[in-house]
């Protein structure tokens, strides 16, 4: 049997993970709610709305086989009566043309190994004024043992109570596929970040790996309501600084939506979600941290297909329903 090929399931999607795990979602195939497609080449994590299988990102698979196993993930949809989609893909795994592309949006990445430098630098001066102010409030980050986290700790509980205090602050309902918050789950294999004062917890960070690229993905900064000024500045400092250590080269915090070159009817997207959902605050917030740059995050579909249904699926997927019912709801929340 090939090493990527054991006989339990979940331990062969875990190693084409570890092995062509590319995008920045690659992770969370494994997250709680996503199903598994497996072909004799690859396999595809995703979810079914009902109407289509979205993808969370490219197919697990060698470079060189990823168009095959995307084309097999269709053709198996397509028994089913379902749409395919990609979504949240960095990597060209089409080269023969037969996946369109539509961006929708773009994400800030670092180089960690840089961090000390990026901080020293004048234009970070309010930067550093953030990390101050949390310090000075006795904020202190450290990084959380997955023993800490199992049910029945003390720091479990806190965690619980930190994450109700933060959904409850979004002013939002909760999202779903890559945007739901998922802590626990192969927790071995994340960094997670504590942010305290004395006992008490204000505030965490969950990095997961991004095997493709050496690095990790700031999944999820919860912030306590209350939490000193600078908290989460204080987290991604001392997560960055982490990843140098360890010699990482990529971090990125994922998607910010309708960033960068998107096409002008993606723009009515705002009247969905931009309240609820600050678009513009995110990247805001991600420019001030002065990354190296900014990539590209595209929704590709087959031939056959439109773009807007594949947005449209993407959206359903992440607001687990019908878009219009859960922006009305977004906006009751209000």
């Amino acid at each position: 049997m090939n090493a990527l090929s054991p006989h339990n399931p979940d331990e062969r999607l875990r190693l084409l993970i570890r092995h062509h795990g590319v995008e920045t979602v690659s992770f969370q195939a494994l997250e709680r709610g996503v199903q598994v497609w497996h072909g004799p080449n690859g396999a595809v994590g995703y979810v079914d709305t009902g109407a289509a299988w979205v993808s969370a990102g490219a197919p697990f698979a060698p470079p060189k086989l990823r168009s095959l196993v995307a084309r097999n993930f269709f053709k198996a949809a397509r028994q089913e009566g379902r749409r395919v989609c990609f979504c949240a893909v960095e990597s060209a795994f089409d080269p023969e043309g037969r996946f369109n592309a539509v961006q929708i949006g773009a994400q800030a990445y670092w180089d960690p190994r840089a961090w000390a430098a990026t901080l020293a630098l004048t234009t970070s001066r309010s930067l550093r004024e953030q990390l101050r102010r949390a310090r000075a409030k006795k904020v202190v980050v450290r990084r959380v043992g997955p023993h800490e986290l199992v049910e029945g700790t003390h720091l479990r509980a806190a965690v619980d109570r930190l994450l109700e205090r933060w959904l409850a602050s979004q002013g939002m309902p909760a999202l779903r596929f890559l945007l739901d918050v998922q802590l626990f789950h192969a927790a071995e294999d994340r960094r997670i970040y504590a942010a305290q004062i004395g006992d008490a917890l204000v505030g965490l960070l969950n990095a997961v790996p991004v095997y493709g690229r050496d690095g990790w993905f700031f999944e999820d900064i919860l912030r306590d309501p209350l939490a000193p000024n600078g908290t989460t500045e204080l987290l991604i400092d001392a997560a960055m600084r982490h990843a140098a250590e360890e010699g990482n080269a990529h971090v990125t915090m994922g998607l910010v939506p309708l960033a960068g070159n998107v096409p002008w009817w993606m723009k009515s997207v705002r009247l969905l979600g931009n309240r609820p959902y600050d678009f513009d605050g995110l990247r805001r917030f991600r420019e001030k941290l002065k990354p190296q740059g900014w990539e590209p995050v595209f929704v590709r579909y087959p031939d056959g297909q439109t773009a807007l249904s594949a947005i449209w699926d993407t959206l359903t997927a992440v607001t687990g329903g019908c878009p219009f019912a859960w922006a009305i709801r977004a906006r009751s929340h209000r």
